[in-house]
């Protein structure tokens, strides 16, 4: 298990800030990485603008994996952004309830070998190492006022979702357990540098630990009270402090010795009454090698500038073709290829470091973001910039849209069919698969009882096909539901796989 640091490895003492046990030799050390793992409850991306907050928060603090809880997305699967891969696990609700998700950088991506969208309170990423997987699994349990039978639900989901796990696996647990386990010590389980008494939800938290060998790594470190507590109270003031710990990261006891750090950082903001949770953890990835690509931005050709040094490579290349001798048309055609490649790899290649997830989102959305960030605390200070953020917002993506209307009716005017389609296509967010649903359902049933499928599980297939209905998600609004039947084109969204 040269991949981590384990219980059972070399080392006499443990160190000071560790959280017990014995450490790996240096060797061992030098062979190992540094990876940031935190939790986060977002409090809701369904927002415009959350997601690329919340990643340019990651970016800041130098997360590599960050778990999300109540997305309130709808559906489940992946959206990639320009720093990475958002997997998100949700339901169909209008209403935008719940859901989990986790964002993986793009280094760390190249070894997610599965993704398992269990509900919209629990989901996996398996991703792997070089001496096995590391399973992270996000979740977001009940809140205090959910009754008994959705607390049982959830960690009868999470035990399911866990049995599905190997023990010479790392399984990390993390997210908003909306339970407060406290600073009292239980071997194994909790460390003495918890917040504040224990509850139920705690006690039951402890439970699942003691059954799954897990440990609450981020009540092993004794650090100032900011740095511990995850939630404050909307009442929350100088005179009457209401602050919890109620998200955690949890990990199996073997690899209890990878983890060397685990703190809050109350200074991140997303508009969330809830702190980051964040573990430094010792483990080395499975090293996929992928040939950089350069991704040509055509967009970049609005910037007047830009335009104008396109252009005139453009015409100087052009000039220096001898068109009147041309003995091989194709030769000479793929001559005028190379010449259009470098030059658009010379200018239309985005080489700014921080890249925007919306075409909307601009450099002064964020920066107001970053603004906000430094003035929590100000109470009526962030109440004005919020106000201002989300007002930009509106006027970004008003301003876009018109954009997008203008190219369409001049493409229209040109009589350019594909390129409209192609342009209506981004807008709406959705692409449309050449498949249908060509399936004969009368046929398909007869064919699974001659099999002797049982009669109540031809009705629950039945049920995928019948009286099902569809939206379709543009901009994270969905549009009304059309009833799905034999023959209806799929629409699936951009982002996902």
């Amino acid at each position: 298990m040269d991949g981590f640091k384990t219980k059972y490895s070399g080392g006499k003492s443990s160190p000071i800030g560790s959280p017990g046990g014995a450490v790996a030799n240096q060797n061992m050390k030098a062979r190992l990485k540094s990876v940031k793992i935190g939790t986060w409850n977002a409090r809701s991306l369904f927002a415009s603008g959350k997601l690329d907050n919340v990643m340019k928060e990651m970016s800041r603090l130098s997360i590599n994996i960050l778990g999300i809880s109540d997305v309130r997305w709808p559906g489940s699967g992946k959206c990639r952004t320009n720093n990475g891969v958002f997997y998100y696990s949700g339901i169909d609700d209008p209403n935008h309830r719940y859901g989990v998700g986790v964002i993986i950088d793009k280094a760390t991506n190249a070894s997610v070998q599965s993704f398992t969208p269990y509900s919209e309170r629990v989901m996996m990423l398996q991703i792997k190492t070089c001496t096995g997987h590391l399973n992270i699994i996000q979740i977001y349990a009940p809140t205090a006022d959910s009754e008994e039978v959705e607390v049982k639900e959830f960690y009868a989901e999470l035990e399911t979702i866990i049995a599905s796990t190997k023990k010479s696996d790392v399984t990390i647990v993390m997210g908003d357990f909306n339970a407060k386990v406290g600073k009292d010590k239980v071997e194994a389980q909790t460390g003495g540098f918890g917040l504040g008494e224990r509850n139920e939800r705690g006690e039951r938290l402890i439970q699942f630990c003691q059954e799954k060998d897990l440990m609450v790594a981020n009540t092993y470190f004794k650090l100032p009270y900011r740095r511990l507590y995850t939630w404050k109270s909307p009442a929350d003031n100088p005179e009457n402090i209401i602050r919890n710990q109620i998200d955690y990261i949890l990990i199996n006891n073997r690899y209890r010795n990878a983890v060397t750090s685990t703190k809050t950082y109350p200074g991140a903001d997303i508009n969330s009454d809830h702190n980051p949770v964040v573990a430094k953890l010792h483990i080395k990835m499975k090293k996929i090698t992928k040939r950089p690509r350069n991704y040509i931005d055509a967009r970049l050709l609005k910037n007047p500038k830009i335009c104008d040094i396109v252009k005139y490579e453009v015409n100087k290349a052009m000039r220096e073709f001898n068109v009147s001798q041309v003995d091989n048309v194709e030769g000479k055609w793929d001559e005028v290829q190379v010449t259009l490649r470098e030059i658009a790899t010379s200018h239309l290649v985005d080489k700014e470091p921080q890249r925007k997830k919306k075409a909307w989102m601009t450099s002064e959305i964020l920066d107001l973001m970053e603004e906000r960030r430094k003035s929590k605390g100000k109470e009526k200070e962030y109440r004005e910039l919020q106000k201002r953020i989300q007002k930009r917002i509106r006027e970004a993506k008003e301003e876009y849209l018109t954009l997008q209307c203008e190219e369409i009716e001049v493409l229209e005017k040109n009589f350019d069919s594909f390129h409209v389609h192609k342009k209506v296509k981004e807008m709406a967010g959705c692409h449309f698969e050449k498949a249908f649903d060509k399936v004969r359902h009368g046929v398909m049933y007869r064919l699974l009882d001659n099999k002797g499928i049982d009669a109540g599980d031809i009705r629950i297939i039945s049920n995928l096909y019948w009286g099902q209905k569809a939206a379709a998600r543009i901009e994270n609004q969905l549009t009304e539901e059309i009833e799905i039947r034999r023959g209806q084109q799929r629409l699936v969204p951009s982002g996902s796989e």
